[in-house]
């Protein structure tokens, strides 16, 4: 009885589960087909457009890597830091100190007030997020060539910053004003200066706990708070004249918000728009109007 038992569940399983011979050959079918199906779906697409947005994301990605090795290096094999450096150009620009009683943002926040800091702090939120509205827009109203475009412009405008802030480490106005003319180090952690003022009318440290995770302390030239928005206006996403206008008052807005909150100088704004001029011209001229043919 056992013995007919035990060649049932034998039998069962000879029949239920397939030799190893067998099993390979239906693995390598369903491998098979599912290659055949992932080569239709690549030759379904415009390989162009995708050779065009993986290209257009390799400076996004080798600018993150390009940050966080910056971030990584021990302060000892890093520059000086300058922490009168900027202060100093933009007096001698304005005339020097017999001249002028306040530098720009100085007398920008000398008065502030909680409506103030609110119109501020809507500037320095959006600003994360338009490069990416800015892809998007581009994805759906003009084409996936104009996005990848972009997304190049776009990292190779960070790649430049970011070199620019670890061999040109600058302290940015909140530094002069928390810890005078003492000589900077990288241990010390960022400030969200202005925005301290919203933290307190919340009850709650948001902008100073992130700014103190900030990897970058010592990069106050050139502003990407104004570089980022200024590619965009560049790029002209708008139609017509007011549309244009529309993203350079977003930079003069955001450029305000830097100055009033103490995060940079006027000169740090300049260069921040002469970083994305510079680049947009650059790109524009070598792969925007070849690919995009645009006039």
């Amino acid at each position: 009885m056992n013995n007919t038992k035990t060649f049932q569940v034998k039998n069962t399983r000879a029949v239920t589960h397939p030799s190893n011979k067998e099993y390979r050959k239906c693995t390598r079918r369903q491998k098979n087909e599912m290659n055949e199906l992932l080569r239709n779906l690549w030759n379904s697409l415009d390989q162009t457009v995708v050779k065009h947005l993986l290209l257009g994301l390799l400076p996004v990605f080798l600018w993150l890597i390009v940050y966080e090795i910056s971030a990584a290096i021990p302060s000892e094999y890093r520059p000086r830091i300058h922490v009168r450096l900027l202060s100093s150009i933009e007096e001698m620009l304005l005339g020097g100190k017999r001249n002028i009683s306040y530098l720009p943002h100085e007398a920008l926040s000398k008065q502030t007030n909680l409506a103030k800091d609110i119109f501020a702090c809507i500037a320095y939120s959006l600003h994360a997020f338009l490069p990416w509205t800015m892809f998007f827009y581009l994805c759906c109203f003009r084409s996936w060539t104009h996005a990848a475009h972009f997304c190049w412009t776009f990292g190779w405008l960070n790649i430049l910053a970011v070199v620019s802030h670890f061999f040109l480490p600058t302290a940015a106005p909140w530094y002069i004003k928390e810890y005078g003319q003492l000589e900077a180090h990288y241990h010390i952690p960022g400030s969200a200066a202005g925005l301290v003022r919203i933290d307190r009318a919340l009850g709650f440290p948001l902008f100073e706990s992130l700014y103190k995770r900030n990897k970058v302390v010592f990069g106050s030239f050139p502003s990407l708070h104004v570089a980022w928005p200024s590619l965009i206006a560049l790029y002209e996403p708008f139609p017509r004249i007011l549309g244009r206008m529309i993203p350079w008052l977003y930079v003069t807005w955001v450029g305000w918000a830097a100055l009033y909150l103490e995060h940079h100088y006027m000169v740090d704004w300049v260069g921040g728009i002469l970083y994305a001029y510079s680049v947009f011209c650059y790109f524009h001229g070598q792969l925007y109007r070849k690919d995009c043919n645009v006039a």
